[in-house]
């Protein structure tokens, strides 16, 4: 009787044992693929980042799609993708691991802008056409300078007596007769690709995002009135004559690329304006960083164009005109009386700057004008401050000799 006691006793242990040690069999079997899962993980978000650096680290304005082995050894395979997007650039990558057990792959997309051009270092740049430039009425410079002659003189505008109340930060040097170099190739490849892409027809509905990991759609029309809608992402609005954007808009990342371009009273959002003709900023609109206003002149017509900030107009990134074939009309941009550019203006044309720009101003020449009068090369009531604009600041591809690529914001 004992004996079978026991003996049951023995089974019942064993059984015990024998769970126990399959529960910790199994744990130890999940602990290790949990573990696995992880490091596959954590390799894969190392290989996405290095594909990014990679990005960064590339000369080439532009990379088709193409997969990379980061190391050599047929285990650490990355889908890498830079392209330009208005005169930002975009960089895209993908990573997986090939002998994980499930399939999963990380993705991550950059828009990439450059610091260290040479536009940026002073505060102010105007091209020596053999021209005094003459400083009146209230001026803040804070920053170096170079300008005709190596100084600014001081001078007499619309009853704007030189009141020694100006103040300069900064050493003067004298200009050349040249602007900064300019990439010419890299806005010709710009304006084709606006001017090139398929388009569909802008249809009531077409609102929404388009993730930049996908192809770019672009709409198009003749003229083209954004009241109450979301644009987001890898979208191109195009329009024959104008683009008008009402202030009930969202638009987030788009290009927007018309002869003329009126973003009216309040709008605030993040975006590239690029016209061929106009653009207008109304009163309070806002352009976040990293935005940008670009005039691509194409034509030889001798008409006006122009960039225009109204008061309380805010642009914080970049102001750009440019003239890809030669007229003898110059381009204008006016920055009004509490406009704000926070970044750069660089412009081969004349600057009327009766705001302010935190950053750099560089142009071909200076304008003043009042409602009485009109004189060349006066800087009268402005704020220039290249001091307030961060190391940190990236700008758009437009200059030669860029140093190095940055990113700007992450994007979807």
């Amino acid at each position: 009787m004992l004996a079978g006691k026991a003996l049951v006793y023995a089974v019942i242990v064993s059984l015990i044992n024998a769970v126990l040690i399959a529960a910790l069999l199994n744990t130890l079997t999940q602990t290790e693929v949990i573990t696995g899962e992880h490091l596959e993980q954590n390799r894969a978000i190392r290989n996405l980042q290095s594909g990014l650096e990679y990005i960064l680290s590339l000369d080439s304005a532009q990379v088709f799609p193409k997969v990379i082995d980061l190391f050599d050894q047929h285990e650490d395979p990355v889908l890498i993708a830079k392209y330009n997007w208005g005169l930002y650039k975009v960089g895209y990558t993908r990573a997986w691991i090939p002998t994980a057990n499930r399939k999963d792959t990380l993705s991550k997309a950059i828009l990439i802008g450059h610091s260290g051009g040479k536009s940026l270092a002073p505060a102010l740049f105007i091209a020596d056409k053999s021209k005094t430039v003459f400083i009146s009425g209230n001026t803040d410079i804070c920053g170096d300078l170079f300008v005709p002659g190596g100084a600014l003189q001081p001078g007499f505008a619309s009853g704007n007596n030189f009141r020694n109340n100006y103040s300069i930060q900064g050493k003067s040097h004298a200009s050349t007769m040249f602007l900064p170099d300019v990439r010419k190739e890299y806005l010709q490849e710009v304006k084709f690709f606006l001017d090139s892409i398929h388009a569909i027809p802008l249809a009531k509905g077409a609102a929404g995002g388009n993730s930049f990991y996908q192809p770019t759609v672009c709409y198009s029309g003749d003229q083209i009135t954004l009241s109450n809608e979301v644009y987001k992402g890898n979208i191109l609005l195009r329009a024959t004559k104008r683009i008008r954007v009402e202030a009930s808009c969202q638009l987030e990342d788009i290009i927007l690329y018309a002869p003329e371009i009126v973003i009216e009273d309040g709008f605030k959002g993040r975006l590239q304006a690029i016209a061929t003709q106009k653009i207008e900023l109304g009163q309070n609109a806002r352009l976040l960083y990293p935005s940008t206003v670009c005039l691509l002149r194409a034509s030889t017509k001798n008409d006006t164009l122009s960039i225009r900030l109204n008061r309380l107009a805010k642009v914080e990134g970049c102001v750009l005109t440019w003239s890809l074939d030669y007229s003898p009309v110059r381009t204008q941009v006016f920055i009004a009386k509490q406009a704000q550019v926070t970044g750069q203006v660089f412009s081969d044309g004349w600057v009327d700057i009766q705001g302010a720009v935190w950053g750099n101003l560089t142009c071909a020449g200076l304008l003043y004008q009042t409602s009485v009068s009109y004189q060349e090369n006066y800087l009268v009531d402005a704020a220039i401050n290249r001091c307030s604009l961060g190391s940190n600041y990236a700008g758009p591809f437009f200059e030669k000799h860029v140093t190095k690529e940055q990113v700007l914001k992450w994007l979807y």
